[in-house]
């Protein structure tokens, strides 16, 4: 369920010309049947492991697992690590005070379902220049971030016994993938477009059998603004392998420009 909102108006006519547009959008899903079943944990890559929670008047999908509660300290290392490496590990909160860390200890971490997301679009038209704008924007969504497992060499010393730690202390860690850590606020603010435009005279190439010509500059994201604790390439990207060799769709966002005519 939910709603969207579309309006578009006409600010200003006569030598200049302005309009806009804008559409908001807020949908909520509640998986409200499971054939009996309260609620799935599925563990989609077990290479990666993490879990996903489908459970009956919840949103279908949620990110589940592990509260952490910190990082292994460098001190702690009893060997040789590499430079920018992050342990596999993190320490778990004991959710239940029972003093054992285990399932009953993980939570609702998140979910991929943005609370608003929105559009804005301007135009202008001046004589013969015109200028376009669009921003874009996404609220309240959370994503599972799997980038800094291969930035920052993740997988290396999986070996608990490779820190020096306390039993009380080994005790707490859990694998960093079925923690919060990689789950991140997916919001984001966008200047998705802008392009500027001139269309010349047709007096200056009337000769060309051109009846009309335009030169132009194009911008996409020129600016991107992420929240806070979010550290991967595009906020806005799934991940989907449809063949063995696997095609993938997050894709680092494209910023740049363009010019033509």
């Amino acid at each position: 369920t939910g709603y969207e909102l579309n309006l578009s108006t006409v600010n200003t006519t006569g030598a200049l010309s302005w309009s806009s547009n804008i559409n908001l959008s807020h949908y909520q899903n509640k998986l409200v049947d499971f054939g009996g079943t309260e609620r799935l944990i599925s563990v989609p890559d077990p290479k990666r492991p993490n879990d996903f929670l489908a459970e009956v008047e919840s949103p279908l999908v949620q990110y589940y697992g592990y509260v952490s509660d910190g990082e292994i300290p460098y001190s702690a290392h009893n060997t040789t690590w590499p430079v920018s490496g992050s342990t596999d590990f993190v320490f778990a909160k004991d959710l239940n005070d029972d003093g054992v860390i285990d399932e009953n200890d993980k939570t609702v971490l998140g979910n991929p379902y943005p609370s608003l997301t929105w559009g804005f679009t301007n135009t202008l038209q001046y004589k013969r220049l015109d200028l376009s704008v669009t921003l874009l924007g996404s609220h309240g969504a959370e994503i599972f971030n799997i980038d800094p497992y291969y930035e920052n060499s993740q997988y290396v010393n999986e070996n608990i016994s490779g820190f020096d730690l306390t039993d009380a202390e080994k005790s707490r860690l859990v694998v960093r993938s079925q923690s919060d850590f990689n789950v991140m606020d997916a919001s984001y603010f966008s200047v998705r477009n802008l392009t500027l435009g001139y269309n010349l005279p047709s007096s200056l190439f009337e000769k060309l059998n051109l009846s009309d010509l335009r030169v132009y500059f194009t911008g996409t994201n020129l600016l991107f603004i992420t929240a806070q604790d979010y550290n991967g390439f595009n906020p806005e990207a799934t991940t989907e392998a449809t063949t063995f060799s696997g095609t993938f769709t997050n894709n680092p966002l494209v910023t740049g420009y363009q010019r033509g005519a």
